[in-house]
């Protein structure tokens, strides 16, 4: 305590201020000593960024426990008291996304038995074709059917058994040709590949580019809540502060069930995801339940669409750009 008093009895070593106190009043800096042990450099990095000493578990508290909480506090004025949206969100997305990194690799072994399936699978198809020559022209479709328009993926069985590219007669549609010829150039490069260092290389890609997906939802969320409230007459900046809040307490859940997976927890941690989203915006926007339930269904239905259209391009960036 002594050392500590010291140093707020002496100048800034900043801009020089001589004035006491734990803080500059001139540009802020805190006093202190330079030269720290790692762990006080840590502990101040953890205090700067999340307010470790209150606000955090305080923020969690309500993040987790008390859907709304955080948002309704925030629109009333109580700011000081917790995490700011903004950086609350994004150390919840890097906090997720880092644990996804190392829990979601696909081991060598399931590597390995997705590569005798599919060198079964191919051998199944040269059988046929030994046996029907009409059969050896069908081929492997992934496809999409919508009003007669036909959308997918397909490798024809000779050069998906055959022992070079397996992907050397791809053929890709997703009605855009110039997508398609580029999607289809890619897709023979990475053939050239065995197929797990293939899958590994996008599906590593798809993963480094899955936050910036994720932060380009944000503002749409927020838009659909805007369009369901309309008559609440709320700013839009409100709107967004909701989805800051839910995202990062989406984050930080999926975070615990990818550490608790099978475990009893992780039953009970889903079930809670799905009741979470209703009592916010019950909390939040004070409508009766039937209208929250209601409005929760659009706004889920919407959002899960949203959401498979963002993977989908993250997964064609991937593929370009692995």
């Amino acid at each position: 305590m002594a050392v500590e008093n010291d140093w707020i009895a002496q100048p800034c070593l900043n801009c020089g201020d001589p004035q006491a106190g734990r803080f500059c009043p001139a540009c802020g800096q805190r006093k202190g000593p330079i030269r720290v042990s790692l762990r006080r450099l840590l502990a101040d990095v953890l205090e700067d960024q999340l307010s470790i000493n209150a606000a955090l578990p305080r923020t969690l508290g309500a993040l987790f426990l008390r859907p709304g909480r955080l948002t309704a506090d925030y629109l009333r004025g109580r700011i000081a008291a917790y995490i700011a949206p903004f950086r609350l969100y994004l150390v919840s997305s890097l906090i997720f996304f880092l644990v996804l990194s190392f829990t979601s690799r696909i081991g060598e072994g399931e590597f390995a038995n997705l590569r005798q399936e599919a060198s079964a699978a191919a051998a199944a198809l040269d059988s046929a074709a030994a046996r029907d020559s009409a059969a050896a022209r069908d081929t492997t479709t992934v496809e999409i059917r919508t009003r007669g328009a036909r959308f997918g993926l397909w490798i024809t069985p000779d050069s998906a058994g055959a022992g070079g590219n397996w992907a050397r007669d791809v053929q890709i549609n997703t009605g855009i040709a110039r997508l398609d010829s580029l999607l289809a150039l890619r897709v023979r490069r990475l053939g050239e590949l065995p197929p797990d260092q293939a899958l590994r290389q996008v599906f590593s890609d798809a993963l480094k580019r899955a936050p910036t997906a994720m932060f380009l939802l944000l503002p749409i969320f927020a838009l659909m809540l805007k369009g369901l409230y309309v008559r609440s007459r709320r700013y839009y900046v409100e709107h967004f502060i909701f989805a800051l809040h839910y995202h990062a307490f989406a984050f930080l859940l999926f975070t615990l069930m990818l550490l608790l997976e099978n475990t009893p927890v992780s039953p009970v941690l889903l079930i809670w995801m799905g009741i979470y989203l209703p009592v916010a915006l019950h909390h939040v926007y004070r409508q009766g339940w039937f209208v929250t339930f209601f409005k929760w269904g659009v706004l889920s239905f919407t959002y899960l669409i949203g959401l498979f259209i963002a993977m989908f391009g993250t997964l064609v960036v991937a593929l370009l750009l692995s």
